[in-house]
């Protein structure tokens, strides 16, 4: 059940995209592969680390099972919903344009 969930509410949020307030580029978008399979990689392999050490430390400070696995939910959506909000730019988050409000 909550790996449907999982996927659910980090696919809602990919296709709102769609209606978002970013501005569009006048001509099409070169892509550096090494950068951004290194920083994907990055990315990804300190999701991971995150994920185990926030397991390890939930678990030595005493929290009960279903707990940690709410948590460990917790931060794997929150995980994907901020990269949207990361990566839906090129400059800074907080910056204009906002996000749509179907983003939220």
């Amino acid at each position: 059940m909550m790996i449907i969930l999982l996927a659910l509410l980090n696919d809602l949020p990919i296709l709102a995209i769609a209606y978002d307030n970013t501005r569009v580029s006048q001509r099409p978008a070169r892509w550096n592969m090494q950068e951004l399979l290194t920083v994907s990689s990055l990315l990804g392999i300190s999701g991971v680390l995150a994920s185990f050490l926030l397991f390890f430390l939930l678990r030595e400070a005493g929290f009960s099972e279903p707990v940690i696995q709410s948590m460990l939910f917790l931060k794997l959506i929150i995980a994907g919903h901020s990269t949207l909000y990361i990566t839906r730019t090129d400059g800074w988050f907080w910056q204009r344009p906002w996000p749509a409000p179907l983003l939220f």
